[in-house]
C-alpha cells in the first residue's frame, strides 16, 4: 500500500465531491471516487489525472441506496486499500416526488442522511486504521441552517402532503447532528468528523452541495453570500492545524459557525437512536 494519502469520495462524479477529490489530487493523495454512473465517473478520473499529473486516481460503480449495497462498496474497498485517511461523503438528490428504495424508505431521506449513516459505520475498521482519519459532511448555507426547522427523522415521510424539499432539508438536519454525536462517540481516537459548506460550487446536484435549490428558492442574494469554487474541503481534509478539531460546522471560508439551540441534544439522541434502528449490520462506533 502506498505511503500517500489515502481518500474515498463518495459522490465524487460532480459538485463538491469532484471538485475535492481535483483539489485532493493537487495534493498527491490517492482518490477512489464512488458514484454510479461510470461512463461520467470515468471520464471524471480522466480528467483529475490530466489536470493534476496524479495518476492514483480510481472509480468504483456503485448504487448506494441500500444498506446492503454500503457493506459491499465496504468489502470491495477492504479488497483494495489496508486504510482510509479521508472519507468525504457528499452524496445528494432531491426529487419531488415521493420515491421508496427496494427498503421501503423514503429516497431523499436515504441518499441524503442514512446512507452517510451506514457508510460511515461499513467503513470505521478501515478509517480507524489510519494515523489520522478525517470524515466530511457537506452542509448548506449558514443562513440556510439557521433558518431550519429541526424536527425528528421520517424514513417513510406521509405520501399525501409529500415535500422532497422538506425532507431533504431534514435530512441536512440529521447530518449536522450525526457530525455532532459521532465527534463525541469517536473521542479518543485518532478519527475527526467535520461537516461544511463548500461555497458555490458549479455542477451540484443539489442544494445541500451547494447552491442549487436553494438558490431557486431564496434568489440571487444568496448566491452573492456563497463564495465560489473554495477549496475548503481539501483543507478540511489535510490540514495539519486541523488534526484534532471535530464536531465542527465549517463555512467556506472556513470558519466555524455555532448551530442554533434548536439543534438540541435531545433531537440528536433521537436522530441516533433512530438511525440505529435503521440499521441491520453491525455498528463499529
Amino acid at each position: 500500500m502506498t505511503n500517500k494519502k489515502v481518500a474515498v469520495i463518495i459522490g465524487g462524479n460532480s459538485g463538491v465531491g469532484k471538485r475535492t477529490a481535483l483539489d485532493l489530487a493537487r495534493q498527491d493523495v490517492n482518490i477512489i471516487i464512488v458514484a454510479r454512473n461510470t461512463n461520467k465517473g470515468q471520464q471524471v478520473v480522466q480528467s483529475i489525472r490530466q489536470q493534476t499529473g496524479n495518476s492514483d486516481i480510481q472509480f468504483i460503480a456503485a448504487d448506494l441506496t441500500t444498506e446492503s449495497a454500503a457493506a459491499s462498496l465496504a468489502s470491495q474497498l477492504a479488497l483494495r486499500l489496508d486504510r482510509i485517511d479521508i472519507l468525504v461523503s457528499s452524496l445528494g438528490i432531491l426529487t419531488t416526488d415521493q420515491q421508496l428504495t427496494p427498503d421501503g424508505y423514503d429516497q431523499n431521506f436515504v441518499l441524503n442522511y442514512l446512507t452517510h449513516f451506514w457508510l460511515i459505520n461499513a467503513l470505521l475498521p478501515l478509517i480507524k486504521n489510519s494515523a489520522q482519519g478525517r470524515i466530511l459532511l457537506i452542509g448548506a448555507l449558514p443562513i440556510i441552517v439557521r433558518r431550519l426547522t429541526p424536527t425528528s427523522p421520517q424514513p417513510v415521510p406521509s405520501s399525501s402532503s409529500y415535500s422532497g424539499l422538506t425532507v431533504t432539508s431534514n435530512a441536512l438536519v440529521g447530518r449536522l447532528l450525526l457530525t455532532r454525536k459521532l465527534a463525541t462517540i469517536l473521542q479518543g481516537t485518532a478519527i475527526t468528523i467535520n461537516i461544511f459548506h463548500p461555497g458555490n460550487v458549479p455542477d451540484s446536484s443539489y442544494g445541500t452541495q451547494s447552491t442549487g435549490w436553494l438558490l431557486r428558492l431564496f434568489g440571487p442574494l444568496i448566491a452573492q453570500l456563497s463564495k465560489k469554487n473554495q477549496p475548503i474541503g481539501a483543507r478540511l481534509a489535510t490540514a495539519p492545524e486541523l488534526a484534532s478539531v471535530t464536531g465542527q460546522f465549517f463555512n467556506e471560508s472556513g470558519k466555524v459557525i455555532r448551530l442554533p439551540q434548536q439543534f438540541s441534544p435531545s433531537l440528536t439522541t433521537d436522530w441516533w437512536q433512530t438511525s440505529c434502528k435503521l440499521t441491520s449490520q453491525p455498528l463499529n462506533y
